[in-house]
């Protein structure tokens, strides 16, 4: 049975995706994404939401995978730029890549900036 908070809190999830793809966000599940294929994944351009990550360090690679999060790059040149500078090969740095991509979608803190 549905309660009322539920139903409230499911009513209000769906009015602020309807809201953000009319601004041009295209919504995915979680699931969905982890769900595309890496040859999909690769052609995913990572857009960070304004402020969502201010004051956020992270460690190693992930700091280097992270800067190249602009909304221009795909996460298939950013994890090739990884991999040219830190010596990791091209599936160890796309992996890199995608983890933290996913994490970030995750927190709703980045979000696909095409449509894949």
């Amino acid at each position: 049975m549905l309660t009322r908070r539920k139903f409230f809190s499911h009513a209000a999830r769906e009015v602020v995706t309807g809201i953000e793809e009319a601004r041009g966000r295209r919504h995915f599940t979680l699931a969905d994404l982890r769900a595309f294929p890496d040859e999909r994944l690769q052609n995913v351009v990572p857009k960070l939401v304004d402020g969502a990550t201010s004051g956020r360090e992270f460690s190693g690679v992930q700091q280097l995978v992270f800067n190249y999060f602009d909304g221009r790059k795909s996460l298939e040149e950013i994890a090739a730029a990884v991999a040219e500078k830190t010596g990791l090969t091209a599936a160890e740095a796309f992996s890199e890549t995608k983890r933290l991509f996913l994490q970030l979608a995750n927190r709703c803190e980045c979000f696909p900036a095409n449509v894949v």
